[in-house]
């Protein structure tokens, strides 16, 4: 059995001081990576940190993932971002 892995989003709006920036956002996913054994988040991961990543989970895409990764991802709070495939 596999799960489908989508990693958490937050919603952003553009950088500046105009007022009608305040009513324009965008869901921003979130990376998330395992490294050293440890479950992080990432907004804007650099490319040489995530080489040295056992686990990279981009933030914005889908990932399908093994039985043993959403455990492990249960474990690590993720368990409302997957989603089993039938």
């Amino acid at each position: 059995m596999s799960y489908l892995f989508i990693p958490p989003t937050v919603q952003m709006g553009p950088a500046g001081g105009h007022r009608l920036f305040e009513f324009y956002t965008l869901d921003v996913g979130i990376t998330i990576v395992k490294y050293e054994g440890e479950y992080l988040e990432f907004l804007y991961p650099d490319e040489d940190f995530l080489s040295l990543c056992e686990k990279v989970y981009r933030g914005g895409y889908e990932h399908t993932v093994s039985d043993e990764d959403a455990q492990e991802l249960t474990d690590a709070g993720y368990d409302e971002y997957l989603t089993e495939i039938v």
